[in-house]
């Protein structure tokens, strides 16, 4: 952590589920995809004070593709609301989306932290 992210922060209950966590998509009952997701600190204005957290994603599609790394920040929690609904909205309809746990965790979160470098 470098020094704009070091002492207490305050830690939001809500993003607990997406701390390192990882979730399938799937249309029909058809997996199509993956969403990783970890939840890291930033520091917003006034004058850099304000201590806030936010989630970073990556979602990996079945064909192998990727997109950008995304982010979502609060009050709204667009992302993570879906993801509480169990659904992910796209471009081309909605997407069942459930957490992953266990070994099954394990796999996606290691190509994400593979593909990333935020110091895990």
């Amino acid at each position: 952590m470098g020094i704009l992210t070091a002492g207490n922060w305050p830690a939001d209950a809500r993003l607990d589920p997406f701390r390192d966590a990882a979730w399938e998509l799937s249309r029909d009952g058809i997996v199509v995809g993956h969403i990783a997701s970890e939840i890291l600190r930033i520091r917003t204005f006034p004058a850099l004070w304000v201590k806030r957290e936010f989630m970073v994603f990556d979602v990996m599609w079945a064909d192998g593709t990727r997109e950008c790394q995304m982010e979502d920040y609060g009050p709204d929690w667009l992302t993570v609301a879906e993801l509480e609904r169990g659904v992910v909205e796209v471009d081309d309809g909605v997407l069942d989306a459930r957490p992953l746990s266990g070994s099954d965790r394990d796999q996606i979160w290691a190509e994400y932290v593979a593909h990333n470098a935020h110091g895990h």
